[in-house]
Formats: C-alpha cells, sequence, structure tokens
C-alpha cells in the first residue's frame, strides 16, 4: 500500500528487497513503523495470500515453494503483515512470482572483435518462458578479463562486450532462479 499513512494513527509500511521471485527464491521483507516509538509493542503476524506458491515465516522471510506450478505468465501474490497488540494495523507488499527458467539461449555462438575497430558488441539472451525476459535475473561472465569484460543491463537480459586484449575467451549467462540454465558464446579479440 502507498497510500500515506494518515496523521495522528499508527500506521506500518511494508517492503521487500526484491518483487519479481521464481521458485526456490526467498526475499526479506521489512516493516516501517509511523510513528516510531510504538514499534515495540507491536510485533507483527505475516500471511500470504497463495500459501500454496510462497510462505512467509515468523520473521517475515518470504520463499517461494520450489515445486510450485506457476503459470507462465506468473502471478501476484500479496504479503500481509498484520499488528499482533490488537490494534490490527496491517499492510502488504505484493511480489510477482514467475516460473523457473527452462532454457536461455544466445542469438550468437562466436562474436569477432578487433582492439582497432569493432571494439565492442551487444548480446542478448533468449529465455524460455519469454515472459521471463527483463524479469528473471541472468549473471554473466567472462571467462578471460584480460580479453573481454562484461557489463549487464537491466535484469541481465542483454550485456555488452568489450574488446580488453589479444585472445580468445568464453562468455556466459546464467540464471539466478538456481535452474541451473546457461548458454555460452565464444569471443575472439585480435
Amino acid at each position: 500500500g502507498s497510500e500515506m499513512c494518515i496523521r495522528n494513527r499508527n500506521c506500518i509500511k511494508v517492503s521487500i528487497n526484491q518483487d519479481v521471485l521464481q521458485p526456490g527464491s526467498r526475499a526479506r521483507t521489512q516493516v516501517a513503523y509511523f510513528p516510531k516509538g510504538w514499534r515495540k509493542d507491536a510485533p507483527v503476524s505475516w500471511s500470504s495470500s497463495e500459501p500454496h506458491l510462497v510462505t512467509v515465516n515468523k520473521s517475515g522471510l518470504v520463499r517461494v515453494n520450489p515445486d510450485a506450478q506457476v503459470p507462465r505468465e506468473g502471478a501476484y501474490v500479496d504479503i500481509w503483515a498484520c499488528t499482533t497488540d490488537g490494534s490490527l494495523v496491517m499492510d502488504c507488499v505484493t511480489v510477482r512470482v514467475m516460473p523457473a527458467t527452462q532454457s536461455l539461449r544466445l542469438a550468437q555462438e562466436q562474436v569477432a572483435l578487433s582492439l582497432t575497430g569493432e571494439t565492442f558488441a551487444g548480446v542478448a539472451v533468449e529465455m524460455q518462458p519469454e515472459s521471463l525476459v527483463g524479469l528473471a535475473k541472468v549473471r554473466w561472465e567472462s571467462s578471460d578479463e584480460s580479453v573481454v569484460k562484461v557489463s549487464a543491463s537491466g535484469a541481465g537480459e542483454a550485456a555488452m562486450l568489450y574488446a580488453v586484449g589479444p585472445g580468445n575467451a568464453t562468455v556466459t549467462a546464467r540464471a539466478q532462479d538456481g535452474s541451473g540454465c546457461s548458454a555460452s558464446l565464444t569471443v575472439t579479440v585480435q
């Protein structure tokens, strides 16, 4: 809820450190109390609007069921915090749960760069299901940063490869959802 707290009324605001999750992933919530002074008397209890997909423990750790059957386009789940001191002050944060990555592919298998001409190239990753592009995190790495450096954009759906020195290196994109999906290409720098 982003509506501001009503003046002179106790309220809480829930936030979360990641708002797109996949099966097996975790996130941590935080509760801010307004005004600040009443926090110690008002612990919160947590709940999830879709407990078969997402659970939240008593310390506010959110976890997506690793075996969750998530629809292709994803699902929105509300994580609620409610004070347990009888004041029933509550707030929720919404997370988007996306399916696990099924495959990663890079459009190119080989990229040639030169230190004088084409010193960099852009590469995009293709993901299945396609609904994950721009949402699911992908980490890029170079097998030899003295040959090629990699700089990813956004969630890692695209990267720039920069020639550093002559040689060959492998650039790998890896899904960060625990699915084990990855894709690689060879870079030759002359």
